[in-house]
């Protein structure tokens, strides 16, 4: 993979490389090496071409170049912003545009749309309500384990969404 290096200095951008080629997925991809004033923003890319803009979700400290703006000859505009929480606090735009020079031979494009910084933490929180409805089944199978010895009552209180796990307070076989 081509990693184009987009160095961002007082607010002066330059890359080492503004040639993609057509109809490529997985080629190219940037990665930015930003000043001091970037430190603590949450930094996301994005990438602005005739086929509209796209900000693709960062990917072990590169932004893959989405294939949308791939699909076509022509000029890929690219945006970076540094934010904390939705505040835009920096933002600079590469003062040249990438270059899209044409492909011999454009293959198949792939149907999916490149996953975007908001759909990946949209993944990562249904992969998360998945792990966490596991935990609580399980929690549940070895407290009920637990319960039919007749060593501990549990509850749940979902006021506070905890659970509560406490010595059996009656038993019948005491009586």
């Amino acid at each position: 993979m081509k990693v184009h290096k987009i160095k961002v200095r007082d607010r002066t951008v330059s890359c080492d490389d503004l040639e993609l080629v057509q109809g490529t997925q997985g080629v190219d991809a940037v990665g930015l090496d930003l000043d001091q004033e970037w430190t603590g923003l949450e930094v996301t890319v994005t990438f602005a071409a005739a086929a509209g803009n796209y900000t693709p979700a960062r990917d072990g400290g590169i932004w893959p170049v989405p294939w949308e703006v791939l699909k076509e000859t022509g000029e890929v505009e690219v945006g970076i912003e540094g934010r904390r929480g939705t505040d835009v606090l920096k933002s600079v735009r590469m003062p040249w545009p990438f270059r899209v020079r044409p492909s011999l031979t454009v293959g198949q494009l792939p149907s999916d749309p490149t996953v975007s910084d908001l759909q990946a933490l949209v993944l990562e929180a249904k992969e998360l309500k998945a792990q966490i409805a596991q935990t609580v089944a399980d929690a549940r199978s070895v407290l009920g384990e637990i319960e039919s010895y007749g060593i501990a009552e549990w509850s749940v209180d979902a006021r506070v969404h905890r659970l509560l796990v406490g010595p059996v307070k009656s038993r019948k076989d005491d009586a």
